[in-house]
């Protein structure tokens, strides 16, 4: 039961020994919410980190959130499971993304949109925040997505957006890994959802420890699969239709 003092928004943010950029986030996050009088909550879902990320997190009043399960996809829907608002945005907190557009995916989906993404190609890629290859891979690995499924988003893997809880849980996604990004565009768009894209700015990942968890010849695979899977439901959907 929400009341006027419950969080609107649930801010989860996946992480994988996150230490070193970690702090940064949620600093910004709260400045953000604070500045705007968003009522809000930051939960951290902590996938196996061996860095201290949990404990660092703890003390910065986040609520962490233990997912032994590793993957992107386990990370987020852990956290999300914790999230006590109508609304949830997720991003990635390596420094490559601005919570500053908080008030912004807030304000969208407010107004009806059940998932609003990030467009990072509208809102500018800085120079040494995206690798040509993986420039080119998401280009086409999007462009294929819009092609069979008739989405209408730019970016399919932007890892900062916003939806309601209750679109997701409708949703039905169990992929465990990065594909949770891209086929929650799909998926929302095989059922009707209304979905949205903003701009946004990608800076270079401030991480200097250790490098993306993006493995892109794995990660493509396992995308083209994903989008081979929602293929087969929509045509078992389509043919019961009829």
């Amino acid at each position: 039961m929400h009341t006027k003092h419950s969080p609107e928004v649930s801010i989860v943010l996946p992480c994988l020994n996150e230490v070193e950029t970690l702090p940064a986030s949620i600093r910004q996050i709260n400045e953000t919410l604070d500045r705007h009088g968003i009522r809000g909550e930051i939960i951290v879902a902590d996938n196996r980190s061996s860095d201290g990320t949990g404990m660092v997190a703890g003390h910065m009043g986040a609520h962490v959130v233990r997912v032994p399960e590793r993957g992107y996809g386990n990370a987020i829907q852990g956290g999300v499971r914790r999230a006590t608002a109508p609304f949830i945005i997720m991003g990635d907190p390596d420094g490559s993304y601005d919570f500053s557009y908080i008030p912004q995916f807030v304000h969208e989906l407010k107004n009806g949109y059940d998932l609003v993404v990030g467009n990072r190609f509208k809102g500018g890629i800085r120079a040494g925040a995206m690798s040509p290859l993986h420039f080119v891979g998401n280009r086409m690995l999007t462009g294929m997505g819009n092609a069979l499924f008739h989405t209408k988003a730019l970016d399919h893997h932007c890892g900062i957006r916003a939806f309601t809880k209750s679109a997701l849980s409708r949703m039905h996604i169990h992929t465990p890994h990065f594909v949770f990004a891209p086929e929650m565009i799909i998926r929302a768009t095989m059922m009707g959802m209304r979905v949205k894209e903003i701009p946004v700015t990608l800076r270079p990942d401030r991480r200097t420890r250790h490098h993306t968890y993006i493995h892109v010849i794995r990660d493509g695979f396992q995308n083209l699969a994903m989008m081979l899977r929602c293929w087969r439901i929509r045509h078992r959907l389509q043919r019961i239709a009829c």
